[in-house]
């Protein structure tokens, strides 16, 4: 079994040979890329096969993951806002940013500016993507730790969702735990994802609306001004 993709250096859209849903899977160095990849198509991460991970940033280069039978294809970025790659239109180069059907992007921090100006880079291409928290059941035991007595785990999880959406309005948010890919949001998240063809063409827009409308995981604006290729 292998879920790794030879990288030519090509555009994205034609390294398969075939047609392809391509991700890019974006975020700040060491905010859990690889590890949300490997938890999206169920990899072992110690595999040679899975996207390598580690306390640091391990991705160096761009690299594609996909599984037979998928129409997705993930694609691990470098992270952005380190010593050798700060963000800038030198690091949107980099990784091809713009060769890219839609985004994941995953954050497990507070919303930074960096973020802000991945949101504004994505809209310029009038393309759309996901917002990832990941490490949440982490951010819940340190809640949980400094407010035994209030604590409410489905009200924390309220509360940073809207914090995320006061950001970002247009763009839907999924709470995940990357190490246990059945819990919070993550089944959700990898069902709306699975099909590729759910976004990618224009005569399933609907569908995909009405799909995101009753997970609650879209808002106003974004079923407004959802968009997919043509």
């Amino acid at each position: 079994m292998s879920a790794r993709v030879t990288d030519t250096g090509k555009d994205s859209s034609k390294i398969t040979g075939e047609a392809r849903y391509n991700v890019g899977v974006i975020g700040k160095s060491g905010n859990g890329k690889s590890t949300f990849i490997n938890a999206y198509f169920g990899l072992p991460p110690k595999e040679d096969y899975a996207a390598k991970t580690d306390v640091v940033e391990c991705t160096s280069k761009t690299q594609p993951y996909h599984l037979p039978g998928s129409d997705v294809v993930l694609w691990d970025v470098p992270g952005y806002d380190t010593q050798t790659i700060p963000f800038g239109q030198e690091y949107l180069k980099k990784i091809k940013f713009d060769s890219y059907d839609f985004y994941v992007h995953v954050s497990c921090t507070k919303v930074e500016d960096t973020e802000l100006r991945i949101h504004s880079a994505i809209a310029e291409q009038g393309k759309c993507y996901f917002y990832v928290r990941t490490k949440l059941d982490r951010e819940l035991k340190n809640q949980k730790k400094a407010h035994p007595r209030t604590f409410d785990a489905d009200s924390e999880k309220e509360a940073i969702l809207k914090k995320i959406e006061g950001y970002f309005p247009d763009v839907p948010v999924f709470l995940v735990n990357c190490r246990d890919p059945e819990s919070h949001d993550f089944p959700l998240l990898r069902g709306l994802m699975s099909d590729g063809a759910y976004m990618s063409k224009a005569s399933d827009r609907d569908k995909v609306r009405r799909r995101l409308y009753t997970t609650g995981r879209a808002t106003k604006p974004f079923l407004e001004t959802f968009c997919v290729l043509q």
